[in-house]
This record gives structure tokens, C-alpha cells and sequence, in this order.
């Protein structure tokens, strides 16, 4: 839960006063605005809520793939290797997870503040899950599996990766002012 926070902290340092024309600017056409790179942030933490509903429920099946120790792990370490802020490679999101085209709506900054202190409460209560090593699936694939634990590893070190995106993105945002 640190990460979170210190992703928390950082953003509403670096863009808790920026108006929201600035944060939806797009470096180029082809990159994501800071609005963007905070809704993407949103759109994956919340995707997961319900699919640890779906476990609490006792409706979640992990099925052939999830019972497959080896699978479960070679889908964690495929993705996190992916997603970690030390790997530069830029990657396509997956559509459930793309942002919104256009302009983000105002308060974005305080949306995403707001999501990440849900994003500290759902990783509070599912630390009964984590202990358990109970396995889900991504919100994207039933064929994707890996642990609660890995699931909120991968979500944190995302976060950090586009952290550094919003940065750079709004450092090049500023310089061409």
C-alpha cells in the first residue's frame, strides 16, 4: 500500500493544481494525455472489484487454466515483466482498459485520488485472499490467472509505470507552452 500512496502523493503534488484543459493536452497524437493516463489507472483498478466480488460470492471457479500452478505463474511473470516501470517498451492496452478519446472530464485528479484510496480498501480486504493464495482472473481474460497477491503486484507496479508516463507526459506538455 505504500506504492499507492506514494503514487497518490505524487500525483496530487504534480498535478492537484493543474487546470484541466492543461492534463487532457496530448503530446502528440498517437500518446495519451495525463487525463488519459489517470482514467486508464481508474479503469483497471475498478475493473478488478468485480471480479473479487465474483470470489467473495463463491460464484469464481478458477477452472483447468487457474488449478495449473505453472500457467498461473507463467501469467504473472509474462505480465508484470511487461508492465514494470523498468521495462520502457511501450505496450497496447487492452480496449476494457483504453481511455477515453476525447477530453477526460474535470476533477480527474480528484477522481483518481479518490479511486486510489477505494484501491487501499479493496487491497485491505482482500489480504484474506492473498494469505490464501487464491487465484483469479484478469478482467481481461477467464484464461488469464495468477493470485489475488500477484493480481495487486501487477496493479501497483503499473501504477508506477504510468507515473512515469504522466510525468514525462507532462513535462514535454509544459515545454511546448
Amino acid at each position: 500500500m505504500q506504492v499507492i500512496s506514494q503514487v497518490s502523493e505524487q500525483v496530487e503534488e504534480l498535478f492537484g493544481t493543474a487546470d484541466d484543459l492543461s492534463l487532457n493536452i496530448k503530446p502528440a497524437p498517437d500518446r495519451w494525455s495525463v487525463a488519459q493516463v489517470l482514467e486508464h489507472l481508474i479503469l483497471i483498478n475498478e475493473s478488478y472489484i468485480p471480479v473479487i466480488r465474483t470470489v467473495r460470492n463463491g460464484q469464481w471457479k478458477p477452472g483447468w487454466l487457474g488449478s495449473r500452478p505453472f500457467m498461473t505463474r507463467f501469467w504473472y511473470r509474462t505480465i508484470y515483466s511487461s508492465i514494470h516501470p523498468d521495462n520502457r517498451k511501450k505496450n497496447k492496452t487492452r480496449p476494457i482498459w483504453e481511455p477515453s478519446a476525447s477530453s477526460i472530464e474535470p476533477g480527474i485528479v480528484n477522481r483518481f485520488l479518490q479511486q486510489q484510496e477505494d484501491f487501499k480498501r479493496w487491497i485491505t480486504e482482500a489480504q484474506d485472499l492473498v494469505e490464501q493464495n487464491v487465484i483469479i482472473h484478469s478482467p481481461a481474460g477467464k484464461f488469464i490467472t495468477y493470485t489475488v497477491g500477484g493480481a495487486i503486484d501487477i496493479m501497483t507496479q503499473h501504477e508506477l509505470r504510468h507515473l512515469i508516463q504522466a510525468k514525462e507526459t507532462w513535462q514535454e506538455v509544459q515545454s511546448q507552452s
